[in-house]
């Protein structure tokens, strides 16, 4: 391989350069503590949309809804604090069949939380589990992340949404879904 005067690859550097460039990796920038990224976590049982549900529905959800999962995510996303969201994201998804991460709290996300969570997504999707987006609009501080992950995603209506308890009502429709013929509900 090419070297350089000072002895080092040349490909090697322009490597480096790119991971550094694609996950904010440069020596004096600043971030807050990546440790209260999460602000919480539920699962189903715990929190549930604001739908009207059936009592049928409703004992279906008591029984399943330890597979949806919720976690509230807050704070600036950069690599730092992504990736330790995204290494408790990919432990509570393996124990669930749907995971939304509320935005809601999220001041501002980089280019390499950007990257970061469309990478995990699809590990995820092609693993089987569901990693949904909720409170993150096309505008706002948001909007980056926002269009990086829908150049990423291919099905946006089933992934990411406008609040909360729409994502936590999609997730239960689809549980319901699995145990009631079709017609019997929604």
């Amino acid at each position: 391989p090419p070297i350089d005067a000072n002895g080092n690859s040349v490909r090697g550097l322009a490597a480096c350069k790119r991971l550094a460039v694609r996950y904010g990796l440069h020596l004096f920038a600043t971030h807050p503590d990546p440790r209260g990224v999460i602000r919480y976590e539920l699962d189903g049982v715990q929190v549930r949309s604001k739908r009207t549900r059936t009592l049928r529905e409703l004992e279906i959800l008591s029984r399943a809804g330890h597979r949806i999962r919720l976690l509230a995510v807050q704070d600036a996303l950069y690599f730092g604090s992504t990736d330790r969201l995204l290494r408790r994201a990919g432990e509570l998804a393996t124990a669930a069949d749907y995971l939304v991460l509320d935005m809601r709290r999220v001041s501002h996300a980089d280019a390499a939380a950007g990257a970061l969570l469309a990478d995990f997504h699809e590990r995820m999707r092609a693993s089987g589990d569901r990693v949904i987006f909720a409170n993150l609009d096309r505008d706002g501080p948001l909007a980056t992340l926002h269009e990086h992950l829908g150049a990423a995603i291919d099905d946006l209506a089933t992934t990411i949404f406008d609040s909360r308890d729409r994502a936590l009502e999609y997730c239960e429709d689809q549980l319901i879904a699995e145990v009631l013929p079709s017609g019997d509900h929604i």
